[in-house]
């Protein structure tokens, strides 16, 4: 149904329709097919009714149903139930009492868009608070960002005095459209400036927004097995080693032809904060901006790679 939902959506806008009154539609859709389910569904009342759907959603194993029957009766309704590949040849309950939380990351690939969506979904669950509202409220509002906000396609009109993103074509740059991902939260969509990603990294370097010791567990490399690799990822932050040993902490970005890094160095509160408007490769001379900032560490970002001769001769 899902599928059909995104396919019908898609051929629509293909044919012109606009995205705003299909988003709308859909909505409505769902809405009452929600509401029909409802009418028709029936209460489970019996174990024996759910170990018949457990085993219906298990691929018709009776076996594994009768396992999410017990596990469903041992934890409750409102309880987690997993089913995970045995290291074994032997099928099994295993039953966590209270609540168990795994340290870093199962796998180097767990941090996705797709769970950043997921982060921002938790928090609007958890607050009780629409993503957009509480972001402005305690981060944006908190850290004294007074131009930033998170694009809502609705209100198009958010974006009147907003840079646009360029693309590079043969006969030159063109404008990146919008399409059906935008609107999207937790993984894109924040509009900034320089000047308020400054307070943000100050209300960082303040503990306004979280406290230090939740920032070093941040900064912390998560990818240790079988060996710390160089090349890292924290919890939302970039992570590389230099050739000293030291640890940069950073993140890149892009989307609709923006393109920006930013560098947190809570060493000395400094900091490398870059937006950028067209899809090219200028960022792949960061390292410029970090000998510069960071002279004494030239040779560990440049590695060999002079200085461009307007910046050694002190020109513009």
């Amino acid at each position: 149904m899902a599928r059909e939902l995104v396919k019908g959506g898609l051929t629509k806008l293909n044919e012109g329709a606009n995205a705003v009154e299909i988003k709308r539609g859909i909505d409505a859709g769902v809405k009452e097919v929600l509401e029909t389910l409802k009418q028709n569904s029936e209460k489970i009342s019996s174990e024996e009714q759910l170990e018949q759907i457990a085993t219906i959603s298990a691929n018709n194993d009776p076996e594994v149903g009768k396992l999410i029957s017990r596990a469903m009766e041992k934890v409750g309704r409102e309880g987690v139930v997993y089913i995970e590949e045995s290291k074994t040849d032997e099928t099994y309950l295993e039953v966590v009492e209270g609540m168990q939380f795994d340290r870093g990351y199962k796998s180097p690939y767990f941090v996705t868009n797709n769970n950043n969506m997921l982060l921002a979904y938790i928090v609007e669950k958890l607050s009780g608070m629409n993503f957009r509202d509480y972001a402005k409220k305690n981060l944006f509002e908190a850290a004294g960002m007074s131009e930033s906000f998170v694009y809502d396609p609705l209100h198009p009109e958010m974006l009147r005095t907003a840079a646009k993103g360029y693309i590079p074509r043969r006969g030159g740059p063109v404008v990146s459209e919008f399409n059906h991902l935008d609107g999207v939260t937790g993984d894109k969509g924040i509009y900034s400036t320089v000047e308020d990603l400054y307070h943000w990294d100050t209300a960082l370097n303040e503990e306004k927004l979280v406290k230090f010791s939740t920032l070093e567990e941040a900064f912390t490399p998560q990818h240790t097995s079988p060996k710390v690799l160089p090349k890292n990822y924290g919890f939302g932050w970039r992570l590389a080693q230099l050739d000293n040993g030291e640890w940069l902490t950073y993140h890149t970005g892009w989307w609709h032809g923006f393109k920006n890094y930013y560098l947190h160095n809570p060493k000395d509160n400094s900091a490398i904060i870059i937006l950028g408007n067209m899809a090219n490769h200028a960022l792949s001379k960061v390292n410029i901006v970090q000998s510069i900032l960071y002279p004494e560490k030239a040779n560990l970002f440049l590695k060999g790679e002079a200085l461009p001769a307007e910046f050694v001769l002190g020109g513009n």
